[in-house]
Formats: structure tokens, C-alpha cells, sequence
């Protein structure tokens, strides 16, 4: 893929250096360089010596799945995440383990990720409701970690768990 964005500052460029695009243009592009670009990756693609796709980031396996790090995937069991958050474009995994970074949106893993499981509490979060320890006025605490529910996921987030 490439990326093309207004974006040329270092840390959002550190970023998308994890997810390995073909190439990284910022806007105003010209359309013969936009053209050229993608020429070459098409090109290159199709030259590669290993006609096996690679495998997508992110993919659900049952109940883990595969997140790119540095040179391989490691497998996180679902089961081990805390939440995911925005993070730009992209969505950040976090474990007690470690962070890690998914070329993807918050939205496609809400759709990816088991709905039983796995909840939206704010625009930028989605948490597993295992890990839910307790709730504050409008926020979830998670191992001491504070996630803030929004108004437009509280009715949602409340039936989906248990009182007595």
C-alpha cells in the first residue's frame, strides 16, 4: 500500500515506517508523481519472487490474533487485550504485556473483534469487558487505567454487563 497524506511531520511518519507501505507521499502531490508511484509498486508487486501474498495484519484466529512487529507476527490471544485505542489512523493494542501497533482502524477491529467479548466505551476506545475492574461517573478502570466512556456508548456498555 501507499500512504498518501497531508502529514509530514517525524512522528507520524515513525508511524507508518511500522506498517512497511511501498512508499509514503505527501499531499499536494503532483498527479504524474501520484502516477509514477503507483507504476512502480505495481510493478515491483508483480516481480516479487514469492507470489504468496503476505499475511494481513490482524486477522482473527479463533480467539487470538496476528500484529506485525518489526520483522514478524507475534500471536496475542484476545483474551490478554486490555483495550485498543485510537491512535491516528491506526489502532493501538494494549496488553499487559506490552503496545502494539495495527495498521487499521478502531473500527474495523470493533468488527473484527468478538461483539460478547469486546465493547465500544468511547470514540477512541474499545474495551474488553473481562478486564473491566470497576467504573467511575463516566469512566472504566482497567488495571489503574482510567478510559473514559462516552456519552453515545454508556447505554450500550451498561447492558452489557452484569448487576445484581
Amino acid at each position: 500500500f501507499i500512504f498518501l497524506t497531508a502529514l509530514a511531520d517525524t512522528s507520524t511518519i515513525e508511524k507508518a515506517k511500522l506498517t512497511e507501505p511501498y512508499a509514503y507521499l505527501v499531499k499536494p502531490t503532483r498527479p504524474e508523481t501520484l502516477y509514477s508511484t503507483i507504476e512502480i509498486t505495481l510493478h515491483n508487486a508483480a516481480q516479487r519472487k514469492d507470489p504468496t501474498p503476505p499475511l494481513k495484519e490482524g486477522l482473527t484466529i479463533e480467539d487470538s490474533i496476528f500484529v506485525k512487529t518489526k520483522n514478524r507476527l507475534e500471536k496475542i490471544h484476545l483474551k490478554e487485550i486490555l483495550w485498543v485505542e485510537a491512535s491516528d489512523i491506526y489502532a493501538l493494542v494494549c496488553t499487559v504485556s506490552g503496545k502494539f501497533l495495527l495498521n487499521t482502524s478502531l473500527k474495523v477491529v470493533e468488527e473484527k473483534f468478538p461483539q460478547n467479548k469486546f465493547i465500544r466505551s468511547h470514540r477512541s476506545y474499545i474495551v474488553n469487558i473481562d478486564k473491566i475492574e470497576a467504573i467511575e461517573e463516566d469512566e472504566l478502570i482497567i488495571i489503574d487505567q482510567r478510559i473514559p466512556i462516552g456519552k453515545t456508548y454508556k447505554e450500550k456498555l451498561m447492558s452489557k454487563l452484569s448487576f445484581l
